[in-house]
């Protein structure tokens, strides 16, 4: 049914679950993945409801986000809900196109909780290190220990080989 609107809220939390859990056991449709993006980014439907489309785009495997993800980066200022943002940042994080890595970094540089924070850091890691290398270093002295362990972390994972003269002249200067 795409035709639910905001004030009908059980409808659409009932589909939104039904359809979440039918992507946890890996049944899908290109459909139901359209429509847990445009009920996402609805910011009129229930905020539950909203909330379970984001982790069916997160958590779901085998789905095709391409069409949708530009849409879904350009509409995260305008998400409030942290959680939301959280789910959907993992969701785009999946991504390795160049303007999803780019949007990954404007949304790193806005964003407040650490925890949508974290996730954009790892959906990095399908990006080139020279990409965002200069981005994350600031996070390593960073208060929050989740956000400065998961920068280091990326660092270690991802840098190359020829990144060594960074990484010593990092290590000998202060953050």
């Amino acid at each position: 049914v795409s035709t639910y609107t905001a004030g009908d809220n059980y409808l659409s939390l009932g589909q939104a679950r039904a359809i979440y859990r039918f992507g946890l056991s890996g049944i899908t449709s290109p459909k139901a993945t359209r429509r847990r993006v445009v009920e996402v980014l609805d910011n009129t439907m229930a905020e539950e409801a909203r909330l379970i489309s984001a982790h069916y785009l997160y958590l779901t495997r085998d789905i095709d986000l391409a069409p949708y993800e530009l849409q879904i980066a350009n509409e995260l200022t305008h998400i409030a809900d942290e959680n939301i943002r959280m789910a959907l940042v993992g969701a785009i994080g999946k991504s390795n196109q160049v303007e999803i890595g780019t949007a990954l970094l404007n949304q790193l540089s806005r964003e407040e909780d650490y925890r949508v924070k974290v996730n954009i850091l790892r959906g990095l890691k399908n990006h080139p290190f020279a990409m965002y290398r200069d981005s994350i270093v600031p996070l390593f002295s960073s208060d929050n220990k989740h956000i400065a362990l998961t920068a280091a972390q990326l660092v270690e994972d991802h840098a190359e080989a020829n990144q060594s003269t960074f990484l010593f002249n990092l290590l000998k200067s202060p953050l």
